[in-house]
């Protein structure tokens, strides 16, 4: 091979490997200046509509479920305090810019809100425990349902509050002083204790409360989850 022509196929060789390096560092400018974006976290998400102070009364509970409107209101509370320059109290409104109000919903029968998704047939180790009872399905895991409504609304009437406990509550979108109305659809599943029962001190003895602190866990496990789902609609939708 000439001189000439080595030097040719070597300047070749090399363009090709500059225009290579060259997209290269190209494609990793631009994937570093996408590692850099973030999301813009507002101080004041609701700072458009002129809210700065906000109202979160405790939540109404009108669930199959007793006392978990604490729940609900305790952790929209903490996710809503993250930001610093709304200020929170929890109070009914009477002072505070806007009002957001809690509504707490399920199947109103305790039957149709825990929806059962595993049962086992009663077998002879559960015999001494139910006796001469004929032989039956026995529930091991189940699902509790909810359903959450926020509403955040300007200086409510008492006449406003009222339509939101009404079955106008749908309608509330087009309230004047409504700036959103969110309705989620929360579940949980859970796994019930079953031991058998026959004397004092069997471990089935405590199937009952064992099975209270697991309803509640559960419970809480939505409220966490409400949380975080209506965390996604303030940051992104505000």
């Amino acid at each position: 091979m000439g001189a000439k022509s080595w030097r040719f196929e070597y300047a070749q060789k090399m363009k090709f490997l500059y225009l290579k390096l060259g997209l290269f560092f190209t494609i990793l400018g631009l994937v570093g200046s996408c590692a850099g974006y973030r999301i813009k976290k507002e101080p004041n998400p609701f700072a458009q509509y002129d809210i700065e102070s906000l109202a979160i009364p405790m939540f109404i509970n009108r669930s199959a479920f007793p006392l978990v409107s604490g729940y609900f209101t305790s952790e929209i509370r903490l996710m809503l305090s993250e930001f610093p320059a709304l200020k929170l109290s929890g109070g009914e409104g009477e002072s505070e810019d806007a009002v957001l109000v809690g509504i707490i919903d399920s199947p109103q029968s305790l039957v149709d809100a825990l929806t059962t998704t595993g049962t086992v047939f009663v077998s002879d180790d559960l015999k001494s425990s139910i006796g001469d009872r004929p032989a039956f399905y026995l529930p091991t895991q189940g699902t509790a349902n909810l359903y959450l409504t926020l509403v955040l609304i300007k200086k409510p009437t008492n006449q406003d509050r009222e339509l939101m406990t009404s079955h106008f509550l749908p309608y509330l979108d087009r309230h004047p002083r409504v700036v959103f109305r969110e309705t989620f659809d929360l579940n949980s599943n859970f796994v019930r204790s079953i031991q058998e029962t026959s004397s004092p001190d069997s471990p089935g003895a405590v199937n009952a409360t064992r099975n209270k602190k697991i309803l509640d866990r559960a419970l809480r496990d939505m409220a966490i989850q409400a949380s975080s789902r209506f965390k996604q609609v303030v940051i992104y939708a505000f």
